[in-house]
Order: structure tokens, then sequence, then C-alpha cells
């Protein structure tokens, strides 16, 4: 396996994020979705090599930040690489002085559900039809979920 290092990206990076988007088949954001959180938001990428395998989108809010998108290439699952960049957006989120971490997930993503399950996050709720379908017509639910922060209010 190669080894894996990680940076910031910026809106030069878009070229190799559209390709993630396309390798991990389940994204739906548009470009300028992804331009607007390039140039404004906190994006962790993970790359092996020259190659971006995996992206976190975090955004800053008033004593909390958000999980926007967390995109892993399949080739690269069941590796360690999301919990790796949830750990360091708590730490963003840490520097921001955020209470805690919130994000919302497809009601059908089992395997998201269990990696932050077992990491410590919360369920808080469900929005009901929020997502459209990605297979087939119709809408589907959403998780709510947050996370307290170490040493921050709850």
């Amino acid at each position: 396996m190669s080894e894996l290092h990680y940076r910031l990206l910026n809106g030069l990076d878009w070229p190799s994020v559209q390709a993630l988007c396309a390798q991990e088949g389940g994204d739906h954001w548009s470009q300028p979705q992804w331009a607007s959180s390039l140039s404004g938001d906190w994006v962790m990428g993970a790359f092996a090599g020259n190659s971006l395998v995996a992206v976190l989108v975090l955004q800053s809010g008033y004593l909390q930040a958000e999980v926007l998108n967390l995109l892993v290439d399949p080739q690269w699952r069941r590796r360690g690489i999301a919990q790796a960049l949830l750990e360091q957006a708590r730490c963003q989120a840490q520097l921001w002085q955020a209470e805690k971490l919130l994000l919302e997930l497809r009601y059908s993503n089992h395997a998201a559900l269990n990696l932050y399950l077992k990491s410590g996050w919360r369920l808080d709720g469900r929005r009901r039809d929020y997502y459209p379908r990605l297979e087939g017509q119709g809408r589907e639910d959403a998780w709510l979920m947050s996370l307290p922060l170490a040493g921050q209010a709850e």
C-alpha cells in the first residue's frame, strides 16, 4: 500500500476532486458547490502519491462545525482514511473553539453510520425525505448526527 499524505485543498485541486467524484460515484455536488467549498471551507485531501483518494469538507459555524462532505475512493475504503480525516476535522473544529461537530448522511449509508457510531458520534434525529434517491425515483431520509468535542461544553 502506498504511503498516504494529507494536505489542505484549494481551487487548483478541482481536477483531482472531479476525478475522485467520478470514481466514488455517489457524490452529487455540482461544480459551483465544490468551487465554493474549495475557496471558503476547510477541505482536507488524502493522497496516495499524486492521486487524491479521499476528501473531507468542513465548515465553521457559531460554536459548531459541520462535515459537509466526505468521499473516499472505493478502492481505498476500509483502510482508516475516513477515520483519519474525521480526526483531523475534529482537531480543526477544536481550533475554531467549536463545541460540537455536526453531519448528516443518507439513511441507506450503513457503512458510514457504523463508522460514525463507533467513533463516538450520536444520532440526533432523522430528516424525512431529505435526499433524492441515488437510484430510482423518490426521496430518502437523512440521519442527523453530532460529536461533542472534548474540553468544550456539551
